[in-house]
């Protein structure tokens, strides 16, 4: 299982690292973060990392669930088919699919404490964690071959919590000099995943 899923997440990269709304997106996010930091080159190359890593999951996670961008909404107008799609699995018992959506959200619960000192609380990671899986569900209900279930925002949202607890007991040992962000901020992963949202609803077209 673990072989099948690193091959998935290995072609889902080789194609997501050259399209050009992750490309944009970091372009964007560098110049807001330049703006703000631009004082503190030191800074500035540690946000480059929890840029491109950010986006780039974020990006990896849109794809994983057939996130429709708008080159697919107007593809389903042309066809004749609606937009719309509801399709919702309530709670089944523990599955392949349960455990590998456990797998998908640790990175997520890893990263926000990791480079936003706000979500070091695991209550805020757990929230984040359970708001970003619900849109992802949210999004499959406009993508005519998905389908939404409760348990995958169940799964997503112990995977986030998983993801905390890794870093929580990392960071007592090698890791806490990485943080970014010496401060409650809890918009800017927000603001920054609303960013690559758009700009793969817009711009979902690879690079070459």
């Amino acid at each position: 299982m673990m072989q099948s899923l690193m091959d998935v997440v290995e072609e889902l990269l080789a194609t997501i690292l050259f399209k050009k709304s992750l490309l944009v997106a970091i372009l964007v996010i560098l110049v807001y973060v330049f703006w703000k930091r631009r004082k503190d080159p030191v800074l500035l190359l540690k946000y480059l990392v929890c840029i491109t890593s950010w986006c780039v999951f974020i990006f990896t996670s849109l794809a994983l669930v057939g996130f429709p961008p708008l080159s697919e909404l107007k593809r389903y107008s042309k066809i004749g088919v609606g937009l719309f799609h509801p399709d919702i699995s309530l709670i089944h018992g523990i599955i392949k699919d349960d455990i590998l959506n456990i797998i998908f959200f640790v990175p997520l619960g890893f990263l926000l404490p990791l480079f936003w000192q706000g979500y070091r609380d695991i209550k805020k990671t757990a929230l984040f964690s359970f708001c970003f899986s619900l849109f992802l569900e949210i999004s499959q209900l406009f993508n005519l071959y998905r389908w939404s279930e409760v348990n995958d925002i169940i799964m997503n949202t112990l995977g986030g919590v998983i993801g905390w607890y890794c870093f929580s007991w990392l960071s007592k040992k090698i890791i806490d000099h990485f943080l970014v962000v010496e401060n409650e901020n809890l918009s800017e992963p927000i603001v920054f995943t609303l960013v690559c949202i758009v700009l793969e609803f817009l711009l979902d077209a690879p690079l070459f």
